[in-house]
């Protein structure tokens, strides 16, 4: 009997953290890096513009060889989407919401959580830089209840930065071994 008193209080003690978390924990999130990346806008424009391309050089598809991805929609115009299914990464989808040819795409993420779902607004932006072009990549959006107790305890910086740093090196390797075009320039 001691004992189911003991685990009562636990257990209540663990329910009052949480809902203390999330009334105070972070409102909204946001992760960013950016990279220069020793080429023209317009090299590197065809392996951001549309989201099978995004695809080819996202740390996140390295993670889970066995992820299924599904295209839906025209890729590189808006409302273009990806959906997929991994057992590592979890489930959501991406819709191409802006495009702006040589400056940069915006999309909007919906991850399927099992306590429902939760979205973001993600962007790659671009602007020449006399090293070549800086490219920044990331994505921010608000906390919901269980986001804000999440978000206490976990940081997206240390989570999912280091995965936007990778994905700017493996760009710029895609870029760099990209063929050239007539005039010295490269798709």
């Amino acid at each position: 009997m001691k004992i189911l008193k003991i685990l009562l209080y636990v257990l209540l003690a663990l329910v009052g953290i949480g809902i203390i978390l999330g009334l105070v924990g972070p409102k909204t999130y946001k992760v960013e890096r950016t990279a220069v990346i020793t080429a023209s806008p317009d090299a590197i424009w065809p392996h951001v513009n549309n989201l099978r391309s995004q695809n080819t050089w996202s740390p996140f598809t390295e993670v889970d060889s066995a992820m299924v991805i599904e295209y839906t929609g025209t890729d590189g115009e808006i409302g273009s989407s990806s959906k997929w299914e991994s057992k590592k990464m979890g489930n959501g989808e991406q819709t191409l919401t802006t495009v702006d040819q040589n400056k940069g795409v915006t999309t909007h993420l919906k991850f399927f959580m099992p306590w429902g779902t939760s979205e973001s607004d993600a962007y790659l932006n671009m602007e020449p830089d006399v090293a070549g072009t800086k490219v920044t990549w990331g994505f921010g959006g608000e906390n919901d209840f269980m986001g804000r107790i999440f978000g206490s305890i976990m940081s997206m910086e240390k989570s999912v930065g280091p995965m936007y740093e990778k994905g700017l090196a493996n760009l710029q390797a895609v870029v760099a071994a990209a063929p050239v075009m007539e005039m010295g320039k490269k798709y």
